[in-house]
């Protein structure tokens, strides 16, 4: 992603982009995983967490408060194809001759 962005992008580096993506991953858990009990976190503690991930500077805050609300909103799913589950299905059971 680093690459295909360039100069474009306003992350400094692909250590940037892998932060960010983790730091996306964790926010997605904590704010749709049943299993939370905690208080979900809020738009200014994502904001504090990400503080210095851009190469030691911060990441746009109006650009980390849209990812909060698209996260928020949407939550990020894994979807399984069909022919991956009965691939493993077969793997797991042993398939029939």
């Amino acid at each position: 992603f680093y690459k295909q962005q360039g100069a474009a992008s306003v992350l400094k580096s692909s250590d940037a982009v892998f932060v960010l993506a983790f730091s996306t991953i964790m926010l997605n858990t904590d704010l749709h995983n049943a299993s939370n009990k905690n208080p979900r976190m809020t738009c200014e503690q994502f904001i504090r967490n990400n503080r210095g991930i851009n190469d030691g500077e911060d990441l746009p805050d109006d650009m980390l408060t849209e990812l909060y609300n698209q996260i928020s909103e949407n939550e990020l799913q894994v979807q399984t194809e069909i022919g991956e589950f009965i691939s493993h299905s077969e793997a797991v059971h042993g398939s029939c001759p």
